[in-house]
């Protein structure tokens, strides 16, 4: 079996956002993602791409009992150090649950390593409470992020973003079908991939110009009530 893209990057994931321009990177996401994710309390929710656990935290800290999923033991082993339940899964197969486990699914940077990202969607709309959301957060393809990244992937023989595909909000918007409800299309994080001081010219001007570019396309959606339920 081939190995998860992510283990080999498992040790040093985390310190990338200690650097000068991943501290404000981490800020800006933190707060983008936060910011749509509703209160937990007494409530079970799913992270599909749990990973190191680091964005994880957020639906623990509003209360979510929290269940993980990833290919990468490596990556999940920091998850469970940061005391999260995790589950090794391939999401080319369907995920090990039952029907509506869950009030809330949370996946960010996951979907674009899949081969068939719409069998995630649908597997998420399996496992999801009626009236349940789902957060769905991928790198825009629009993006500087984006074009810098498809520059490394042509020159570098190893890189981990060599063979994802990246996704604008329209594109990440495609991948839902009928009972899903869009609640919002965005996208955040308009610093570009080299540090900088000035926050507010990119974070205001350039994200009001141009809205579309930032380096993350969000999607919430919410699963339909049908009359009859």
């Amino acid at each position: 079996m081939e190995e998860p893209v992510f283990d080999k990057y498992a040790d040093t994931y985390d310190s990338w956002f200690k650097t000068p321009l991943g501290k404000k990177v981490y800020v800006i996401e933190k707060r983008c993602v936060e910011e749509l994710i509703p209160d937990g309390r007494g409530k079970r929710a799913l992270d599909l791409g749990i990973g190191t656990g680091l964005f994880t935290l957020l639906l623990k800290e509003k209360g979510f009992d929290v269940v993980g999923v990833d290919i990468s033991e490596k990556m999940m082993e920091i998850a469970r150090k940061r005391g999260f339940k995790t589950i090794k899964h391939d999401f080319n197969y369907p995920l090990p649950f039952e029907d509506e486990e869950f009030d809330f699914i949370f996946s960010m940077t996951a979907i674009e390593f899949l081969r068939n990202p719409k069998n995630l969607v649908e597997e998420s709309f399996r496992v999801l409470k009626k009236g349940g959301e789902f957060l769905l957060v991928a790198l825009n393809s629009l993006s500087l992020w984006a074009f810098i990244r498809r520059i490394n992937g042509v020159f570098k023989k190893e890189y981990v973003f060599k063979k994802a595909k990246f996704y604008s909000p329209n594109a990440l918007e495609r991948l839902f079908g009928d009972g899903w409800k869009i609640v919002v299309k965005k996208t955040c994080m308009f610093l570009p991939p080299w540090n900088t001081n000035n926050i507010n010219f990119w974070e205001r001007r350039f994200k009001k110009i141009f809205k579309n570019s930032g380096a993350l396309s969000i999607i919430l959606a919410k699963k339909e009530v049908t009359h009859g339920d």
